[in-house]
C-alpha cells in the first residue's frame, strides 16, 4: 500500500514539473481501481483530492494523468530506441550495427567477480579526483563489499564475445513495491553502444517480476552523462538528497511500465 501511495506522490511531482494539467488531457482516460483500493476508496467519488499548483484534482484524475504520463514516457522510450537503430544503420552503411548482437546480459556468477571489479574501476576512474576517497572505494567496491552486494542484491553483467565483463548493474527490492538500482558501470570502450540500455532493461524486468512498480537510484554531481542517461530513460529527481562519505547523493525515481 505504501509503495502505491509513493507512486501517486511521485507522479504528482511529475505533473507539477510539467505544469497545470488540462481537463482535455484527462477527459477520455480511465482511473486505476487498484490505486483507489490502496487509498481505501471504494469508488472514484470517494477519492481524496490533490493540489497541483493552482488547480485541484481527485485521485481518479491524478491516476488518469499517471496513465497519460506512462504512455508519454513509453512513447519517448520507443522514439529513443528507433533513433538508436536509425543511427546504427547510418553508421554501418545502412546495415544494423552488429556490436550489440554480441553482448550477453545475464545474472552475475561468482566467477564474474574479478571482471565486475575491473569494470567498475575502469568506468569510474575518470571521476576519482571528484570523489572523496571513501566514496570512491564504496563505488568501485572491493572483493569483500562485492560479495556482500551479491548476497543482498541481484547483480547483472554484460559480457562480450570473449566472455569479458563489459558492464554491470545491481538491483534489489526494498519492500512496499519499490526497487533500487546500484553500481551501473560500462567499460569505456563500450559506452554509447547500447550496453547500459540492455542492463537497465534486464534489471527493470526483474524488479517488475518481483512486484515492484517504482524504482529508484542515486547519482552524484560528477556523473553528468549518467544523469542524462537516466533522465532519457524515464527517471526524474525526487528532491531527496543523502550523503555518501561527504558527497551528495541525489535520488531519482521511475514508475515501471509493463512491457
Amino acid at each position: 500500500m505504501l509503495g502505491r501511495k509513493r507512486v501517486a506522490a511521485f507522479m504528482l511531482r511529475l505533473i507539477e514539473l510539467r505544469g497545470p494539467v488540462g481537463r482535455a488531457e484527462l477527459r477520455d482516460l480511465n482511473a486505476l481501481p487498484a490505486v483507489h483500493a490502496a487509498y481505501g476508496c471504494a469508488t472514484p467519488k470517494a477519492a481524496p483530492r490533490f493540489t497541483c499548483r493552482s488547480s485541484s484534482m481527485p485521485l481518479d484524475m491524478l491516476m488518469a494523468s499517471l496513465n497519460s504520463t506512462n504512455l508519454a514516457l513509453h512513447a519517448a522510450n520507443m522514439s529513443n530506441a528507433i533513433e538508436s537503430v536509425d543511427t546504427a544503420k547510418r553508421g554501418s552503411g545502412g546495415k544494423h550495427n552488429q556490436s550489440r548482437a554480441h553482448v550477453c546480459v545475464r545474472r552475475a556468477r561468482p566467477k564474474d567477480g574479478r571482471g565486475v571489479l575491473q569494470c567498475l574501476r575502469a568506468a569510474f576512474a575518470p571521476f576519482e579526483s571528484s570523489y572523496t576517497p571513501k566514496a570512491f572505494l564504496d563505488t568501485v567496491l572491493t572483493q569483500a563489499t562485492l560479495t556482500e552486494r551479491m548476497a543482498a542484491m541481484s547483480v547483472w553483467v554484460a559480457l562480450d564475445e570473449a566472455g569479458k565483463v563489459i558492464g554491470t548493474l545491481a538491483c534489489g527490492s526494498t519492500g512496499d513495491g519499490e526497487g533500487h538500482l546500484r553500481g551501473m558501470a560500462v567499460a569505456p570502450s563500450w559506452q554509447g553502444r547500447g550496453v547500459a540500455e540492455e542492463l537497465l532493461r534486464a534489471t527493470e524486468d526483474e524488479l517488475q517480476r518481483s512486484g515492484c512498480s517504482l524504482v529508484t537510484l542515486d547519482t552524484t554531481a560528477p556523473l553528468e552523462r549518467a544523469r542524462r542517461f537516466y533522465e532519457k530513460h524515464g527517471f526524474r529527481p525526487t528532491g531527496k538528497v543523502t550523503d555518501l562519505f561527504g558527497m551528495p547523493l541525489a535520488e531519482h525515481a521511475k514508475v515501471l511500465i509493463r512491457r
